[in-house]
């Protein structure tokens, strides 16, 4: 994304500043030590922004990239890493198939949907056993307790609620304490 910035914004300025030169490099310096579009998006507005409000001095393109950084370094708290990622997808599949399984009312696809819980389970799992930074261990420990209680009550109830027909009953559940069990895990999977 940041080379296509670059070559959009040499090929449609003939003049090009200092300030277009500054930009580009803090463009391509976020995108290569975050490897995520949010940063670079952020720091493209906040030039762009910066440099469409008529003129910038020195003064305002330093107090730009002091902001700039300020905001990169906040957001590595607000947003999800790489072990949240990794959970987060996880968690989104199981929650996906099992939704899909309360739905599903033939055998075959009802398979299909367990198999998909058991996949998207296991990365969730994985995920948890491979993280090994200790500034995110408490929130991590957190969550394996909360998923815990999720899986066990999605594998002792919900699930064999749906397979017997009870899909009010499974509903119940899953639209009450797996709510908010879900809601208590995305957000401890903030800043992970």
């Amino acid at each position: 994304m940041s080379t296509c910035l670059t070559q959009d914004c040499l090929i449609k300025q003939k003049n090009i500043k200092i300030f277009d030169i500054v930009n580009i490099i803090i463009i391509n310096i976020l995108y290569m030590v975050t490897n995520s579009q949010k940063e670079v998006v952020h720091a493209h507005c906040l030039f762009g922004f910066l440099h469409d409000s008529g003129g910038i001095s020195m003064k305002k393109m330093l107090m730009g990239a002091t902001l700039g950084l300020a905001l990169f370094v906040s957001q590595g708290s607000a947003f999800a890493g790489p072990t949240g990622d990794a959970i987060k997808a996880g968690l989104g599949e199981a929650r996906e198939n099992l939704m899909g399984l309360i739905a599903a009312s033939d055998p075959a696809t009802q398979a299909q949907k367990q198999e998909g819980i058991k996949m998207a389970t296991a990365k969730v799992n994985e995920a948890i056993a491979s993280s090994s930074d200790p500034a995110i261990a408490e929130k991590v420990a957190e969550f394996k307790k909360i998923w815990t209680d999720f899986t066990t009550t999605r594998d002792t109830e919900i699930i064999p609620d749906v397979l017997a027909g009870k899909k009010e009953e499974a509903k119940k559940l899953a639209e009450g304490v797996q709510a908010e069990r879900l809601k208590k895990m995305k957000e401890l999977l903030q800043g992970m």
